[in-house]
């Protein structure tokens, strides 16, 4: 039995094919039908990015440098944060779920090296990844997050950020800015050890 996707497909794909409307020619009696070779599928590709939404994590494809005297299981987590697309805190979608930039940034929180692995990765890393960074330096070492301040205050690029189930497009030095204003959803609770 077909799925409702697959009908779906088959149907979207006979209406909208490259030539408009699916038709199909006139049978003729003297030419043999052509023999249909199927295109070889697509290598597989390894997904680059992490989405807001939770989930299990691939390891991430790493293109930074991480110091080595970083741990080796926080570089794997600084690696994991710098790929993370969009910036959120709290919970998003319709059950509020806790996004992965959040989860990866608490889990790295409770890392014994968890100050200097933010503080390198606030200045090195991609936008989204900097700004988790300033967030838990905030908690974790607060003159370290306001050397990196003006930095991300001044950075006008804009990324992808989430509220509830609303999504934006946002500077990232208006972000920073928000954050260090301070109120209480945009503090990082102390994790744990």
């Amino acid at each position: 039995m077909r799925s409702w996707r697959s009908i779906a497909v088959a149907l979207l794909v006979g209406a909208c094919g490259s030539n408009g409307p699916a038709t199909r020619p006139p049978p003729s009696a003297t030419a043999p039908p052509a023999a249909v070779t199927p295109a070889p599928a697509p290598a597989p590709q390894r997904q680059q990015t992490v989405a807001l939404t939770p989930g299990p994590l691939e390891p991430p494809i790493p293109h930074l440098e991480v110091p080595r005297t970083i741990s080796s299981d926080s570089r794997h987590l600084v690696e994991a944060l710098d790929t993370v697309e969009g910036f959120a805190l709290g919970g998003i979608g319709i059950a509020g779920s806790p996004n992965t930039g959040e989860t990866i940034t608490t889990d790295l929180a409770r890392r014994p090296d968890a100050v200097e692995a933010f503080s390198w990765l606030a200045r090195h890393g991609q936008p989204v990844a900097r700004l988790y960074a300033y967030w838990a330096l905030r908690t974790l070492a607060p003159e370290r997050a306001l050397a990196i301040a003006p930095a991300l205050e001044a950075d006008a690029t804009e990324i992808e950020t989430m509220a509830g189930c609303i999504i934006y497009h946002q500077r990232v030095g208006q972000i920073a800015a928000n954050l260090k204003r301070r109120d209480r959803s945009r503090v990082m609770r102390v994790p744990a050890p």
